[in-house]
């Protein structure tokens, strides 16, 4: 990976994403607003997930390329790139580090993109997996659940909020 400066580092990766927001697109480098619980400089605590710890979601399956159909072309999602703010991917954008190390549930899981063919670095913002019908995520109360494709995107913004006072349980 390639800092500003064309400095090359070397970055861990993981199969695994924080959840940031249930809505968020563009996950820019102020993140104080975000309604998940992993984002940049976030400080959330237990008493701060109000909707309770085993109904908000914390982190999320994201493989490491998607396949989307509409364009015909495999994006390279780099799995979850983890690395300092400031760094950046080939395309050299600004909040691409923050983006590459947490996700949104603004679609679905294993979103199919809308996004211009030759624009799709945010349909790297979500969810995917190689899982048949679905990925795996970690709630906050450290169990493990695998969630469905089919989810109702309502129901599936609202286990990514943390205090939208809609628990969803299992």
């Amino acid at each position: 990976m390639a800092d500003l400066n064309d400095t090359r580092h070397t970055v861990a990766l993981a199969s695994y994403a924080g959840v940031a927001d249930e809505n968020t697109i563009n996950i820019d480098n102020d993140q104080r607003n975000c309604s998940g619980v992993l984002f940049v400089d976030s400080d959330i605590q237990f008493r701060d997930i109000t909707d309770g710890t085993s109904n908000v979601l914390m982190v999320g399956e994201r493989c490491w390329n998607t396949f989307h159909g509409r364009c015909d072309t495999t994006q390279s999602n780099a799995s979850a790139t983890i690395f300092v703010a400031g760094a950046s991917n080939q395309l050299s954008h600004s909040n691409r580090s923050n983006a590459a190390a947490v996700g949104v549930a603004g679609n679905g899981i294993n979103w199919e993109t809308t996004q211009p063919c030759d624009d799709l670095f945010n349909a790297k913002s979500g969810f995917y997996s190689r899982h048949p019908g679905g990925a795996q995520f970690v709630f906050v109360d450290g169990s493990v659940h695998f969630l469905s494709e089919t989810l109702d995107l309502t129901t599936y913004r609202r286990l990514a909020h943390r205090r939208d006072n809609h628990p969803v349980t299992f």
